[in-house]
C-alpha cells in the first residue's frame, strides 16, 4: 500500500473522496509525528507546567515543615503520657534526702514527702568503721 495518497488535492476533496471510497470507519489511536513548530510548542508547555508543579512541590514541601514544627512537640507529649500509662510511673526530678542504715549497709533517698524513692548499698567510703564498740555497752 503507498504510504501516502492524494497529496495533490485540498483536504476538503481529500476527505470526500477518503468518505465515499472506504469499507467503514472507525476509531483508532495511532503514532502522529509531530512538525517543528508542534514540537516546540510542547516543549514550551512542558517547560511551564515544570514550572507549575516545582512551586507547587515548594508549597507542600512548606506545608510538611510547617505541620512537622506544629505536631513534633505534640506527638512528644503524647510518646511520655503513653510510657506514663503504659508503665504506671512517672519520672520525677526534684531533691532528694539520702539517709543510710549502717546496720543493713543501705542507703535510702527519700523525697520531700518522706517516701523511700531509691535504695542501695552502701559505697565502700561511705561506710563507717568502727574502732570502739556502742556507748551503751561501755557505760558499765
Amino acid at each position: 500500500m503507498d504510504k501516502q495518497i492524494l497529496q495533490d488535492v485540498s483536504q476538503k476533496q481529500r476527505n470526500e473522496y477518503l468518505k465515499d471510497s472506504c469499507v467503514k470507519t472507525e476509531n483508532f489511536t495511532y503514532p502522529k509525528h509531530l512538525e517543528q513548530a508542534d514540537l516546540t510548542k510542547e516543549r514550551n508547555d512542558f517547560t511551564q507546567n515544570a514550572i507549575k508543579v516545582s512551586i507547587e512541590d515548594a508549597k507542600l514541601k512548606e506545608a510538611r515543615e510547617n505541620y512537622k514544627a506544629a505536631t513534633k512537640p505534640v506527638k512528644l507529649e503524647m510518646k511520655m503520657q503513653m510510657s506514663k500509662i503504659r508503665t504506671g510511673v512517672d519520672e520525677v526530678t526534684g531533691t532528694v534526702y539520702l539517709m543510710d542504715d549502717q546496720e543493713t549497709g543501705e542507703m535510702g533517698y527519700y523525697n520531700e514527702s518522706g517516701v523511700l524513692v531509691y535504695q542501695r548499698p552502701l559505697l565502700q567510703e561511705e561506710r563507717q568503721l568502727r574502732l570502739v564498740n556502742d556507748n551503751s555497752k561501755i557505760a558499765n
